[in-house]
């Protein structure tokens, strides 16, 4: 059962990386006029799919924290991941809100909105691999099967 939640938290990484890259990099196509619909598109995607993400990443920290003592170390990280889902999350909004006002007609405010999506995606890359060096592992090794029974139980409960 381990390895069977943690890979599928785990398992969006991948497509969330390969997308984040994308973003970073964006600025050689950023003026095709073409671009900011699928600009639109990605951003949106992230937008409603990074909220669950990371929903189930704090269903699993959390229950790692009730059930386990956790040493200096493990709960910095734990917080710092935490407050980074926080900020993510606040420059997806930004990233939306900015993308609908260009869609609307503010044309002057695409190179706010390039700005914001490199760092955005700049973050959302170090982010994930920040996880899967340092969370993912911690987890893997130090979480009861009962502590993932009761994950995945919690996950399931998510409307996605």
């Amino acid at each position: 059962m381990k390895k069977s939640v943690l890979n599928y938290i785990l398992g969006f990484h991948t497509e969330y990386k390969e997308k984040a890259l994308l973003m970073i990099d964006f600025e050689k196509v950023f003026s095709n006029t073409g671009i900011i619909s699928k600009l639109q598109d990605i951003i949106r995607f992230f937008h409603e799919h990074i909220p669950v993400h990371f929903k189930y990443e704090e269903i699993a920290m959390d229950v790692f924290r009730q059930g386990s003592v956790l040493a200096a170390n493990e709960e910095q990280l734990i917080t710092r991941i935490l407050n980074e889902h926080q900020l993510i999350r606040k420059q997806f909004t930004l990233l939306n809100d900015l993308s609908e006002n260009i869609k609307n007609g503010r044309q002057e405010m695409k190179g706010q909105l390039a700005e914001l999506i490199k760092d955005t995606f700049k973050m959302l890359f170090d982010h994930a691999e920040l996880e899967e060096v340092s969370l993912f592992p911690l987890l893997d090794a130090k979480l009861t099967e009962e502590q993932l029974r009761i994950i995945q139980k919690e996950m399931s409960q998510i409307a996605v």
